[in-house]
């Protein structure tokens, strides 16, 4: 610690004193080193002075410690206690605020003051959106302005009467027809086009026709069928009828599984002239009549099988 050394029979200033630093204390014995912070040794005598006071280097030294504690950097990132809101006082707010979630604010008591949506919901019934500055005085004004923003009665469609609309709508959820069609179709037009004008599909993509009454058809019945020349297996999406050709290997068709397609039909015709051969088979050890193979040997023989959802039945073949 610093000590002052000074004469004291003359003024306690700088060129008459020595600051030196104790170093050691050892019973009645001090250890100084003299000659400090640029003063002189000075020749001390009986009845000089020793003080423990505060020397210039003392504040630069307590100077530093806050600067290194609290460097002027985020000292001036700090703001000003007069230009920050309080938690309590009343204080304005200048300029606009954005905040990133409602603020919430107690029941107004002035017409100044901002409006919750309860005290709001309690003034309206919660019926009216729309309502002026002043919640207490000015629900006339609220409702004026909720009525200009109807919609024409002339422009809506009614639960009843006969309109025109027009422009794309889109549902988000199923809605039902409870009419019979005026404008029928012609006689070429597929059930997936006919669908389709009513945004029930896609035309011309897959769907299934499902019905649990009679279907009753005047006309033929076209079933699509496809030319098989390699191994393939088929799906519940896959066409009725399958020719195969083998002329250039033998190969095998293979079944779906027969579980959960009860009544899915297949007809697999063997068309070419060769020896080689053309096999039908099954999946998950399912079997056809009881065999989990049926093989088709030669031109034109075919097999017809449906599943009774556990395996596959013949129900034609030669």
């Amino acid at each position: 610690m610093p000590v002052t050394l000074y004469p004291k029979d003359l003024p306690l200033v700088i060129e008459n004193a020595e600051i030196a630093y104790i170093t050691d204390v050892d019973g009645d014995q001090i250890t100084v080193t003299r000659a400090q912070e640029g003063t002189t040794a000075k020749e001390v005598a009986t009845g000089w002075g020793v003080i423990a006071a505060i020397t210039a280097k003392s504040i630069t030294d307590i100077e530093d410690e806050v600067l290194t504690k609290a460097p002027a950097s985020d000292l001036a990132l700090k703001a000003n206690d007069n230009a920050v809101v309080h938690l309590t006082g009343n204080e304005t707010v200048a300029g606009v605020k954005t905040f990133s979630s409602s603020p919430i604010v107690p029941t107004p008591t002035t017409s100044t003051e901002a409006a919750n949506k309860t005290y709001v919901d309690s003034k309206t019934g919660g019926d009216i959106a729309i309502v002026a500055a002043d919640p207490d005085t000015s629900i006339a004004e609220g409702i004026a302005a909720l009525i200009a923003n109807k919609a024409e009665n002339s422009a809506v469609v009614h639960f009843s009467g006969t309109e025109t609309i027009t422009g794309d709508k889109r549902f988000n959820g199923a809605f039902g027809l409870n009419v019979t069609p005026t404008t029928q179709q012609t006689a070429a037009t597929d059930l997936g086009s006919v669908l389709s004008l009513f945004g029930f599909r896609a035309s011309g993509s897959t769907y299934t026709l499902q019905t649990s009454g009679l279907i009753k058809m005047d006309g033929g019945v076209r079933l699509t069928s496809i030319n098989r020349t390699a191994n393939q297996t088929l799906s519940a999406a896959s066409p009725v009828n399958n020719l195969c050709n083998a002329t250039t290997a033998a190969f095998a068709i293979t079944l779906p599984t027969a579980v959960g397609i009860a009544g899915q039909t297949y007809m697999i015709k063997k068309t070419d002239v060769s020896s080689n051969a053309v096999t039908v088979q099954t999946t998950s050890s399912q079997t056809i009549d009881g065999s989990t193979t049926y093989v088709l040997a030669s031109q034109y023989k075919y097999v017809t099988v449906i599943s009774d959802g556990s395996n596959w039945m013949i129900t034609g073949n030669n």
